[in-house]
């Protein structure tokens, strides 16, 4: 049986700053399972205003889990009655969470009778929506981002044709949906962590944990080294192996277990300080990145993402750590304050 993260000892749960916490579940993206858990759990759930806060955030978690399930339905009908071949990506993470968007992929040469769709039913299109997506929204469904590719600070970081091959069908929220491979949906994620996020929440973290043995990490080193960014995917799997080593220690093997040929390209990190998930890069890390893929950047993006991350990591730390890059709260932690 597997042991589970040892993450509550000796606590006062009559002293807990669960407005805190909360906004903590929240950047983690776990803020729904985790209510759910508390409603279940007697010892912990003592305060009436505790309790409505839960039955409160997980009422409006169902709206957007709801939306959810009606927008898979809308692309699968849409996209399918039409012939045009799609992906639901970066959205089935095996446990149900709150999104405001959904990312859907389609083939560049469908693209534009993909845009074209969506416009017909009532679509708009964001303003500073980018060249390579189309970011749609349409009433009483979430945000629809719309790709034709992925790029990572203004550049491709993976073939197109890859998210392609052995695609699956899978259940994803009650809605049948064709999706990429594991190991490019977990591709799709280390990028998307590295390149945009600079942190790792726990939802990601799960998700690596638990779709790792079964993906082809040849292929995904091979398209990290292609596209410029081994060096910072190697520094990615040791500070997973390093934080799953933290939360499971019973474990004596990597999570990320390669061929030792390529294990010992992986670099020494360490986690200073108590554990605290999101786990933020630390600036080194992210100058890494920035240096490696500056060969693929313009200038301009190469400047402006790493303003924008300098500018993130001081607020992340002047918050007290209750803001992050790129993720906003979808509840109003606000009216919890005195939780």
């Amino acid at each position: 049986m597997e042991e589970k993260p040892d993450l509550v000892k000796d606590v006062d749960f009559q002293r807990v700053n669960w407005n805190y916490v909360l906004r903590r579940a929240s950047f983690n993206r776990v803020e729904y399972i985790f209510a759910l858990k508390l409603l279940n759990n007697r010892a912990i759930l003592k305060s009436d205003n505790l309790t409505n806060t839960l039955h409160e955030l997980i009422s409006e978690s169902a709206v957007y889990l709801e939306r959810l399930s009606a927008t898979l339905k809308f692309i699968s009908t849409i996209f399918s009655n039409e012939e045009i071949p799609f992906l639901i990506v970066k959205t089935n993470k095996g446990i149900p969470y709150v999104t405001q968007d959904v990312d859907v992929l389609v083939k560049l040469s469908d693209f534009a009778k993909a845009e074209d769709l969506l416009k017909q039913a009532k679509g708009k299109r964001e303003r500073d929506a980018n060249k390579h997506q189309s970011s749609m929204f349409l009433p009483g469904l979430l945000r629809i981002d719309l790709h034709k590719g992925f790029f990572w600070q203004g550049s491709s970081y993976l073939d197109a044709s890859v998210p392609w091959e052995d695609i699956r069908y899978e259940n994803v929220s009650g809605v049948r949906c064709p999706i990429p491979s594991v190991h490019v949906e977990l591709l799709l994620t280390i990028a998307h962590t590295v390149g945009e996020r600079l942190h790792i929440p726990y939802l990601e973290f799960m998700f690596v944990r638990n779709s790792s043995k079964e993906a082809n990490w040849t292929t995904i080193i091979n398209q990290a080294e292609k596209y410029s960014w081994r060096k910072s995917m190697f520094r990615f799997i040791s500070i997973v192996n390093l934080l799953n080593r933290k939360l499971y220690p019973s474990e004596k093997k990597p999570l990320i277990d390669l061929q030792p040929n390529v294990a010992n390209l992986l670099p020494r990190v360490n986690v200073h300080g108590s554990l605290s998930m999101p786990y933020m890069y630390p600036l080194q890390y992210t100058m890494e990145i920035f240096l490696e893929r500056k060969p693929c950047m313009k200038i301009n993006d190469l400047i402006s993402n790493l303003g924008y991350y300098l500018f993130a990591t001081a607020r992340y730390h002047y918050s007290g750590r209750l803001r992050v890059p790129i993720y906003n709260h979808w509840f109003n932690f606000d009216k919890t304050a005195d939780l």
